[in-house]
């Protein structure tokens, strides 16, 4: 009986991620023919050189942080949520991206990134610029069985505690979908404006700039590196 839950798991985990790759496939051939319609929420932050964030403390000893800078590291640390196989790992770390990632027991079960000169993966179309001394972080991501105890907010004090560390990054982008009240919660908590918003159905795209100095409209386009 215990083999054949083990294989039935195992069979589980292999095929998530198949999944999760068909419906981002269908998610945007329906978006780009213009039968449903991405929303998006872009957010900025300037870091404060003596603004403290929340990170992991005390209360959480038994979770680690672990900075990984290569796919081969990531990959030969131990069991890792399924959902990191979605990712364009090889891609990322390439151009110097970052993962931070939750840890315990030689498991990684969040993470959330940083990425540098640009981020292409805003929605299914649009590309981010940043400056010399800009970052975006994210995606993020915390297995189910672990949320609670603001372990979301706890990663990205701990991504922004990192960056402030760095010295050099002034202004700190992120994205959501506007239905992803989770992300919105943390990141208006944690210091963050939202900036803009930008609608893609099918070949339009409405940019709507929250900001007298609209900085999004020279920073987004629809390039792809």
């Amino acid at each position: 009986m215990l083999r054949s839950n083990f294989n039935r798991l195992i069979v589980n985990l292999k095929t998530e991620g198949i999944c999760n790759t068909l419906i981002g496939i269908s998610r945007l051939g329906c978006q780009r023919i213009g039968i449903i319609s991405s929303n998006t929420l872009i957010y900025k932050k300037c870091l404060g050189p003596h603004e403290p964030y929340d990170n992991l403390g005390a209360q959480r000893a038994h979770i680690r942080l672990e900075i990984f800078r290569g796919e081969r590291e990531l990959k030969a640390f131990g069991q890792a949520t399924p959902k990191l196989a979605n990712l364009p790992l090889r891609k990322w770390f390439k151009r110097g991206s970052l993962c931070l990632a939750l840890t315990s027991s030689d498991q990684i079960f969040g993470y959330g990134w940083i990425h540098f000169a640009f981020f292409d993966g805003i929605d299914s179309v649009n590309t981010l610029r940043l400056d010399a001394n800009e970052a975006y972080i994210g995606p993020f991501f915390i297995d189910p069985k672990f949320r609670g105890n603001r372990l979301y907010y706890a990663l990205t004090g701990a991504v922004l505690n990192h960056l402030k560390s760095v010295g050099c990054v002034h202004n700190v982008y992120t994205a959501s979908s506007i239905r992803n009240l989770a992300t919105i919660k943390v990141m208006i908590s944690s210091g963050f404006n939202v900036v803009g918003l930008v609608r893609t159905s099918g070949r339009k795209q409405v940019l709507i700039e929250l900001t007298r100095e609209r900085i999004l409209e020279k920073k987004l386009t629809n390039e792809k590196n």
